[in-house]
């Protein structure tokens, strides 16, 4: 799971560790933070983002740069598949 939004939001933290406690979840700020071997194995990554999260930030995360995907749900349903 990654949990999108500030490091030092109350609200974002809580948020990464209610998803915590469910699953493996890393909280970013940006695409740049997701790391690969995150993402290697899983055939579902959920993603979400804290309220004050801005949609341009989430959107960088749902369809970052240089993603060979033209829809964030393509992003999404294939992001497993080209981190194999």
């Amino acid at each position: 799971m990654l949990v999108v939004g500030d490091h030092t939001s109350a609200n974002t933290n809580r948020l990464a560790e209610l998803c915590g406690g469910l699953t493996k979840t890393y909280l970013i700020e940006t695409a740049a933070e997701i790391k690969p071997e995150w993402l290697k194995g899983h055939h579902h990554i959920g993603i979400t983002g804290g309220a004050s999260t801005s949609e341009d930030t989430i959107t960088e995360v749902t369809n970052p740069p240089g993603n060979p995907h033209k829809k964030k749900a393509d992003f999404a349903l294939n992001v497993c598949r080209h981190c194999r």
